[in-house]
């Protein structure tokens, strides 16, 4: 069995405790001793230099494989899009495939949002409490007076096509 760091420890603190205070005579295993710590804590310092290489190593690999992801996520964003605008173009709502195990329905004009397209024209009763560093349109106010037929200067609400796939 071999002999552990914690092990090889505690044996060289027993050693030193027999030092003899008035004399100064050293143990006769003292050397030997030292020696096994020596080399434990060499072994452990060699896992923690392994550890320590294969941990850069998955951080590497997750940059990348994180990359890949970001890489497909927008190539996906774009193909809906790019799908999105036909639909609209050639005034299609529904596509079923084939198999019909696939479905794409294009809700027109479904989502609506507040589009600031100004907030400097924006009314100060439209913005938030100042909070460093400055105030913030609030878009919530903001769409409650539009669509209550109030103008607010630099702002608009915008519809937008919903594509539902499944």
């Amino acid at each position: 069995m071999s002999v552990t760091l914690y092990k090889a420890t505690d044996d060289l603190v027993e050693l030193l405790a027999q030092i003899d205070p008035e004399t100064g005579e050293l143990p006769e295993e003292l050397g030997h001793a030292r020696d096994l710590v020596a080399s434990r804590a060499a072994a452990v310092a060699a896992v923690i230099a392994n550890r320590e290489l294969e941990a850069q190593a998955m951080a590497d690999r997750l940059k990348e494989i994180t990359k890949r992801v970001q890489a497909e996520v927008k190539r996906t964003e774009y193909l809906r899009s790019y799908l999105l605008v036909h639909m609209q173009k050639a005034g299609i709502t529904e596509i079923e495939s084939a198999d019909k195990l696939l479905k794409i329905k294009r809700y027109p004009e479904r989502d609506k949002s507040v589009d600031v397209f100004d907030s400097k024209q924006i009314p100060a009763g439209f913005l938030t409490k100042p909070l460093p560093p400055e105030p913030a349109p609030d878009k919530t106010a903001i769409r409650k007076a539009l669509e209550a037929g109030q103008d607010v200067p630099g702002a608009r609400i915008v519809a937008k096509d919903r594509l539902v796939m499944g």
